[in-house]
């Protein structure tokens, strides 16, 4: 195959730019940053597009949006080519939403885009048909970027499937991809450990199946016993629904009577109103029963307070009949006087002291005894007379005092009251004692009521006062009304306190028929019922214990019953399907088991049947690699490649084996050319092969020999050299070989 000609009409940032190329060498120059990886990608992305390797969806790459030009909604190129001495032209559309490829016979121009295998997931022709590689190969093996390192466990994959079909004639069929697809429908019937798949499912389902069988048993064993509850609750269902009815039509009719009492109440309301406006003004009309209220409000005060004043009399006339039936004897305090002279006597303590009393006769006779010979010397004699009796009379008054100034005793204290015995006297003066100061409180108590009398009968005297002055303006109101009399008043003050009373009520009546139903409920229900006179329901149809009870528990437990009714049956019915069902599963899981053991038999045949085939291949892969790096270096000629893509390098000075890691960066990147162009040799040959600036690290004499391995592989593909520096060119100038040049 030979690329002749690649024309980037919009990509990355060329436009309109077409690069013509010759078999054999051909190489493109150009600085850092003028497009050489632009045009390498260009070459891949014209075979395969830039769509996510493997994935199960559609998906791009970074190059879909890396290489999509800035200034320009167009996204398309096309490369010429010829392969077995024909010549096609492949256009692609690089475009997400309007992408598109097309694949011409470039002489006939006949499209033959249809001869391509259509990819399912890109939704795309597939134009790498007659390159014969994958994508992986073909960016690993023929396709090389800058310093790029090969993807090892996609490679890997590739290389072992190539290997190991090399001698079986079917080098498209992946058995990396057979084993993994034996495998997991191997995990699909068993699934690995802790997962669950159909052999689990079936084992979740046949314990199901059992439980559902146990269940199916005791719902049939419960079924006698469900029923009876069923029809319990239904009765009670019944019944309630007969309680609703019995309190729907009883709400009905009850809002019926309001109505009807409502109009009969606004019939009469609009004749007494009629009435008021033709006999009363009612701006006067206002007037008089603002002063009938206040004049009768006056009476029923004045009333209250005669009341009040009734009862105070009835009180303060039972305290003075108590107090004048139960007066003392003697006074209370020559009671007290006598009892602390008691109780000094009883004491011992008692000495009586002269008081001014006492010496009275004394005077008096002195006084006597002066006046009456003054009387005498003056010829007084009238005088003389009375002042000489009351001289006798002192004298007699001065022996009295002296035979009564015996010793006093406790005794002659209780003999003045009438007692023997001092204890009655003592009782007597305690008892004395009380009765006075609870005659004291009656007085007190007594003298408040007067007072409060006294206030009570000035508030009537006011009230009366008032109520005169309220009816004089009445009067005058009446007159002024057009009344002639107070009996018209009283009818028209009747008619307004029956007309407020009326419209009260309508609304009292409005307000509780709204709240026991709405006019739309009202409507509905009555559309409903019709006319409730036709039922006959006596009271005692109406259970307020069934209107008590919960209709939506009723109902739900009923629905759960009923579910439990139905699945038993259901159950019941299907009890041979169950078991059959059990039987079944039992019999799939076995054969899915063995199932399983022959697929993981075929997988382990074909991992070791793949084994031997790598082992026996693998050799020549080696032996390639191993001839390049010899003639590039001079001196490793035994590299080691295991399956998984694993390099060393067997050192002859040192006679170790080392790991491909352990040796310089310019050695590793010559084995990876060796890799690749073995690679190339064995699963893709005759390809074109790219190289950008992929030997910028190494010496001029390691360039040397890889420009002479070129060299000598253009003579059976074409090779594309990309390169930032003039030493490509100088060495192939130097050697004297035939090239074509391109400069950026």
């Amino acid at each position: 195959m030979v690329y002749r000609k690649l024309n980037l009409i919009s990509f990355g940032k060329f436009k309109k730019k077409q690069l013509t190329l010759n078999e054999g060498i051909n190489l493109i120059i150009g600085d850092n940053e003028s497009g050489k990886s632009t045009i390498q990608r260009f070459v891949e992305g014209i075979f395969y597009g830039f769509f996510s390797y493997g994935k199960k969806r559609r998906g791009f790459e970074e190059f879909q949006q890396r290489y999509k030009p800035w200034m320009s909604e167009e996204y398309i190129g096309s490369l010429m080519y010829e392969h077995e001495s024909k010549a096609y032209l492949v256009e692609r559309n690089f475009s997400e939403r309007q992408g598109y490829v097309k694949v011409f016979k470039h002489n006939t121009g006949e499209d033959i885009t249809n001869a391509f295998d259509f990819n399912d997931v890109a939704k795309v022709p597939e134009p790498s048909k007659h390159l014969g590689v994958s994508k992986i190969m073909f960016r690993n093996a023929v396709n090389i970027g800058q310093l790029d390192t090969p993807d090892e466990t996609m490679l890997a994959e590739e290389v072992g499937t190539l290997m190991a079909n090399m001698d079986s004639g079917f080098a498209d069929i992946s058995t990396t991809k057979a084993v993994k697809t034996l495998r997991d429908a191997a995990e699909k019937i068993a699934g690995k450990k802790g997962e669950v798949r159909q052999v689990g499912q079936i084992n979740s389902d046949l314990e199901r199946l059992v439980a559902e069988k146990e269940h199916t048993e005791e719902l049939l064993r419960n079924d006698k016993q469900r029923q009876g509850r069923m029809i319990e609750l239904n009765d009670k269902l019944n019944r309630l629904k007969h309680a609703e009815l019995f309190e729907r039509i009883r709400q009905l009719q009850k809002y019926e009577k309001i109505e009807e009492e409502i109009d009969a109440c606004r019939q009469e309301a609009e004749q007494i109103k009629a009435g008021q406006q033709s006999a009363v003004n009612e701006e006067v009309f206002e007037q008089v029963l603002n002063l009938d209220a206040q004049a009768r409000s006056a009476v029923e005060n004045a009333k209250n307070r005669k009341n009040a004043l009734d009862a105070l009399n009835e009180e303060m006339e039972a305290l003075k009949q108590q107090e004048s039936a139960e007066a003392l004897e003697y006074p209370i305090e020559e009671i007290r006087q006598d009892y602390n002279l008691f109780n000094q006597l009883r004491g011992g303590g008692y000495t009586k002291s002269i008081t001014l009393f006492d010496l009275t006769p004394f005077i008096l006779l002195l006084l006597s005894i002066g006046f009456g010979v003054f009387s005498l010397v003056n010829k007084m004699f009238p005088m003389t007379i009375i002042c000489g009796v009351l001289a006798l009379g002192s004298i007699v008054w001065i022996i009295l005092k002296l035979l009564n100034r015996r010793k006093l005793s406790t005794q002659d204290i209780c003999m003045k009251y009438g007692f023997a015995d001092e204890a009655e006297f003592d009782v007597y003066y305690k008892t004395s004692v009380a009765e006075y100061e609870r005659v004291e409180q009656n007085n007190a108590l007594l003298e408040a009521k007067m007072q409060e009398y006294v206030r009570i009968r000035d508030e009537i005297t006011e009230l009366k006062r008032q109520y005169d002055e309220l009816n004089e303006q009445l009067q005058q109101l009446l007159q002024q009304s057009g009344m002639r009399e107070a009996g018209e008043y009283r009818e028209a003050l009747k008619q307004n306190k029956r007309y407020n009373e009326l419209i009260t009520k309508i609304e009292y009546s409005q307000k509780l028929k709204d709240e026991m139903l709405s006019e739309a409920e009202y409507t509905a229900l009555k559309g409903r019922l019709g006319d409730v006179s036709r039922f006959n329901l006596a009271q005692n149809d109406y259970d307020e214990h069934m209107r008590a009870q919960n209709k939506e528990e009723i109902l739900s437990e009923l629905s759960r019953l009923k579910g439990k009714q139905d699945e038993a049956l259901k159950n019941a019915s299907s009890m041979t399907e169950i078991e059959a069902r059990i039987k079944e599963l039992t019999l799939r899981r076995d054969a899915l088991l063995l199932d399983y053991a022959a697929l993981n038999l075929a997988a382990d045949t074909m991992e070791e049947a793949a084994r031997e085939m790598h082992e026996k291949n693998s050799p020549m892969l080696n032996e390639k690699i191993s001839a390049t790096m010899y003639y590039i270096t001079s001196k490793y000629n035994d590299i080691r490649l295991t399956d998984n893509m694993k390099i060393s390098v067997y050192t002859p000075d040192e006679g170790l084996l080392v790991p491909l890691e352990s040796l310089s960066v310019g050695t590793i990147e010559q084995i990876y050319f060796s890799l690749r162009l073995a690679l190339a040799d064995m699963f893709a040959p005759g390809l074109p092969l790219m190289f950008d600036d992929s030997f910028i690290t190494y010496d001029e004499s390691r360039l040397e020999n890889i420009i002479r391995i070129l060299y000598n592989v253009s003579s059976d593909r074409q090779v594309i050299l990309f390169s930032c520096t003039q030493r490509e060119k100088e060495i192939l100038d130097e050697m004297d070989i035939d090239y074509n040049l391109i400069n950026l």
